[in-house]
């Protein structure tokens, strides 16, 4: 993948941007502190509440099949 067109430093409002640390961002907001704070989180805890519910799912299917093997 190439870069199409290379930003223009000589620019005023890009330099103050970037001296401010906001060059990246489209909204002028620096992404760091909200992607680790806000979004990763959410995204592990997902992922954990995903594992789990599948696990409990598997389980309790188990557990049902089992107690149709069990003559009353």
């Amino acid at each position: 993948m190439s870069v199409i067109k290379k930003p223009d430093l000589s620019d005023p409002k890009l330099r103050a941007k970037l001296a401010k640390g906001m060059g990246h961002n489209y909204y002028g907001e620096p992404a760091c502190p909200n992607d680790l704070l806000y979004v990763f989180p959410i995204c592990i805890l997902g992922t954990f509440a995903c594992c789990i519910g599948l696990g409990l799912m598997a389980r309790l299917k188990w557990v049902s099949q089992q107690i149709h093997l069990i003559p009353h």
